[in-house]
């Protein structure tokens, strides 16, 4: 078939004679669009993770996920690798306001939390600020994973809480997680 006639054919398969796409067009635009939507949040699997251990638990965290792990499939801890970014998004619901969010990612040791470099820690950068007390939200944070990162195991405790003077040092909400860089 000549590129011509080919045109002809996509064109009559496509389009109407006034050249308004078909039904079949407009199908096959979703269909695409729909299938890289789900191919995105497949990608962005659910980890297991633990809250923070606390005695007056302020926030409750229902969904934490890392963009890429498809080893939290199998229930094992992401294998990001050194030199890429990865996406750490979670939902949860905070139990206090907070108009001067912060927030850290550490690595947890037997000692002290040591903080991941490089992280701002202004947290309206990665959440909807204010903070607002029972209302569901969202916090995304983009790990670069910097090639002088030692190759290791890791458990990584990230935490948002409030910053103002006045907050009681429960206002916060922490959770851990098993990571591993390769």
């Amino acid at each position: 078939m000549s590129p011509a006639a080919y045109h002809c054919f996509v064109e009559s398969q496509y389009t109407t004679n006034d050249h308004r796409p078909t039904f079949k067009m407009v199908y096959s635009v979703l269909f695409v669009l729909a299938f890289v939507s789900y191919h995105n949040v497949v990608n962005a699997e659910e980890i297991s993770f633990k809250m923070c251990p606390s005695k007056n638990p302020r926030c409750k965290i229902t969904k934490v996920n890392i963009d890429p792990c498809p080893e939290a499939l199998e229930n094992r801890p992401c294998e990001v690798p050194l030199g890429i970014t990865a996406s750490i998004t979670l939902n949860y619901i905070p139990d206090f306001n907070s108009t001067v969010p912060k927030t850290r990612l550490y690595s947890v040791k037997s000692i002290l939390d040591i903080p991941f470099l490089g992280m701002d820690t202004n947290a309206c950068l990665y959440t909807a600020c204010p903070v607002r007390s029972g209302v569901p939200s969202r916090y995304t944070f983009q790990l670069h994973v910097s090639t002088l990162y030692p190759r290791n195991s890791y458990l990584v405790k990230l935490r948002l809480w409030d910053d103002d003077s006045r907050a009681s040092e429960d206002d916060e909400c922490c959770m851990t997680f098993d990571l591993a860089l390769v």
